[in-house]
């Protein structure tokens, strides 16, 4: 894939037609798959089918600027669930999009988050009690696919008291500018202060890459846009692990 492209990440937050997966400038795709032990939405499938009906478009295409989709799933990490029952909940909505070999190693959603209920609402936030399971997570999904990538903050990452086996994967970080602010080139605050693999640097509409100006896809609404250092891991192999 080009350095030049982009990586855009969606979720529940963005409707399915948020995005149009064959501008060329859109490099790769990672949706969130799921979330704790249970969590799974509608979008997630309608999200993974419009990336795949991309795949299919963008690999027949005859135009030579046109690079082909990749696609990555992400799971939202809960430190209070078991890292089996988020294990098995990622690897049945993975199953179903038929993922695996040739895209994006999975990736591990690990940030603070809010838990609603009809009593009211309350922070979840990072503690160096989250470690231990994340990194539970983190070696089955390993285990099943070859490697997984990180998405934390350096913030959360010493919040976590700065494990050293997060160091050992590839980092997702964000550091991004709002809407009406220019994308910041460079990630200056990461984990262990290594470099990304990928960062997470602009929430907006899609920034031309060739005009210089902001420029929509499908919506005027922003979307989330990473930039991409070096070349993805991608699956190689998909095994079986014992539960």
């Amino acid at each position: 894939m080009s350095i030049a492209s982009y990586v855009i990440d969606v979720s529940g937050f963005q409707p399915p037609d948020r995005v149009n997966w064959l501008d060329p400038r859109i490099g790769a795709g990672i949706v969130k798959a799921t979330e704790a032990a249970t969590w799974r939405s509608k979008s997630t499938a309608l999200h993974m089918a419009a990336m795949r009906r991309a795949q299919d478009v963008r690999l027949n295409s005859t135009d030579p600027a046109v690079d082909v989709l990749q696609l990555g799933l992400y799971h939202f990490f809960h430190p209070d669930v078991s890292a089996l029952a988020q294990f098995q909940n990622f690897c049945q909505v993975a199953d179903l999009a038929n993922y695996g070999i040739g895209d994006i190693i999975p990736a591990i959603d690990i940030e603070s988050y809010l838990t609603r209920s009809a009593t009211g609402s309350h922070d979840n936030p990072i503690t160096p009690a989250w470690s231990e399971p994340a990194e539970d997570l983190c070696r089955l999904l390993t285990a099943r696919y070859g490697d997984c990538m990180l998405y934390c903050t350096k913030l959360g990452w010493k919040a976590m008291g700065s494990p050293g086996w997060l160091l050992e994967h590839d980092l997702w970080v964000a550091q991004y500018a709002m809407n009406g602010h220019l994308p910041f080139q460079t990630c200056t605050a990461s984990p262990g202060d290594k470099a990304p693999k990928l960062f997470q640097n602009y929430v907006g509409p899609m920034w031309g890459a060739i005009t210089g100006k902001l420029t929509n896809t499908a919506s005027p609404v922003g979307v989330d846009q990473n930039k991409l250092y070096g070349d993805f891991k991608l699956i190689d192999a998909v095994v079986d692990v014992a539960a």
